[in-house]
């Protein structure tokens, strides 16, 4: 009995030892977490297993596929863009095949964080007035996000010397003695100031009774040319950058910098599409998530009033979320016919040619074929167009600077 039970042992660990090292290891995966997002967010779903295949699902809260892909090898990566009209709420993440699965959850939220003031400046440092002029300030509030807004109406303002200079709660400096002054503009704790020369009126001369001419004015300077350190990798879109800051369309993240590969968000792309476009009317309403007195208020009313932006629904606009580029270029499009500077419609037919064509979005299509259409777009490397990937600080100031010089845009400012 105990010499049948050693040959038994040895034929198991002999077949054991002739026995693939996969028959016998159990089939795993392992998934990265995934952090709360926003609509329009990129997921990217990551892991590893010793399964040749595995299926990709994601889940909405009610259940319902999101998303499916199959995917092979290990470590797998898969990405793709949240819907813009994706709704709130706890979505799964399930990875495996068959009964071997592993599973994630992360949030949909649409809770924006709104930028933080860094700093205040006024348009000059220094003025030089006569007797009698009046001069009005411009204060420009500077936020974390690289954005600007024009506060002069919220400021508060102080002069050093109301004898040589007064200033009003507008920021309306007058001119009354011959003498110099400083003026402070204050607003949220930040200040900036300036210096103000007072001197005396110009006298018409020549012995003459006449009270003093009134000075000629002088003509507006022309904008000198704007630049940053940190465009230089980037030939493609230096004009473009340079061309727009200079025109005051497009701003730096700080004075010296513009961080061209940093993704645009829906809020500071509608900024600049509004004033690109110089788009104007009275804002009798906005979304509920544009808070009043942020920097993006007045551009996303007029854009919503003349039906350019039409939000994610609920009226909601999601400011702070990155735009994708198909989201950009249909709002590109619906800008330009509305201002009626294109009639023409783009179809599948004008984007077939696209490696990636099959991958923008159905509402999409005929916006994003327009903008081909019109030469506006010219698809990216590898003749791709992108739809779903988030649109680059540089890569918009670029459409932008194509719509202003296409149409003529800097001679339609001038006249406005």
């Amino acid at each position: 009995m105990k010499k049948r039970m050693t040959s038994i042992l040895t034929l198991i660990i002999l077949l054991t030892t002739l026995m693939p090292f996969k028959a016998i290891a159990a089939d795993t995966i392992t998934l990265e977490d995934i952090h709360n997002k926003r609509p329009g967010d990129q997921i990217t779903i990551k892991g590893t297993t010793n399964l040749g295949e595995v299926t990709v699902k994601v889940l909405r809260p009610n259940k319902t596929v999101l998303y499916v892909n199959v995917l092979t090898g290990s470590p797998f990566e898969d990405n793709f863009t949240l819907p813009e009209d994706t709704p709130e709420g706890k979505y799964t993440l399930i990875v495996g095949q068959g009964d071997i699965i592993d599973t994630k959850e992360f949030n949909v939220t649409k809770e924006t964080i709104e930028p933080t003031l860094t700093m205040i400046r006024l348009d000059q440092t220094k003025y030089t007035l006569k007797i009698g002029q009046t001069k009005q300030l411009q204060v420009i509030a500077a936020y974390s996000d690289g954005s600007e807004q024009d506060i002069t109406d919220k400021a508060q303002y102080k002069t050093s010397d109301s004898s040589v200079a007064t200033v009003t709660d507008k920021g309306i400096i007058t001119a009354k003695t011959v003498g110099e002054t400083i003026i402070t503009a204050t607003y949220q704790g930040k200040t900036a100031t300036c210096e103000v020369k007072v001197t005396k009126k110009t006298s018409s001369g020549g012995g003459s009774n006449k009270t003093e001419q009134t000075e000629e004015k002088e003509p507006e300077p022309t904008p000198s040319k704007k630049t940053f350190n940190d465009i230089t990798d980037y030939p493609w879109a230096k004009e473009a950058i340079e061309t727009l800051a200079s025109q005051g369309i497009i701003k730096g993240t700080t004075e010296n910098t513009f961080e061209p590969g940093k993704n645009i968000t829906r809020a500071d792309f509608i900024t600049l599409l509004v004033r690109a476009l110089n788009l104007k009317t009275d804002i009798d309403t906005n979304f509920d998530d544009i808070e009043p007195g942020t920097y993006y208020y007045e551009p996303l009313g007029i854009a919503k009033k003349l039906g350019i932006a039409q939000g994610i629904g609920y009226n909601k606009f999601n400011p702070q979320a990155q735009i994708s580029r198909q989201d950009m270029m249909v709002i590109v499009a619906r800008a330009l016919k509305t201002t009626n500077k294109i009639s023409t419609t783009g179809t599948f037919e004008d984007i077939s040619t696209f490696a990636d064509a099959g991958e923008v979005s159905s509402y999409a299509i005929e916006g994003v074929a327009t903008l081909i259409k019109e030469g506006i777009i010219q698809g990216s490397t590898g003749n791709m167009i992108n739809p779903k990937g988030n649109a680059t600080r540089a890569e918009t100031a670029v459409i932008i600077y194509r719509i202003y010089t296409k149409y003529n845009l800097a001679t339609s400012s001038e006249q406005a």
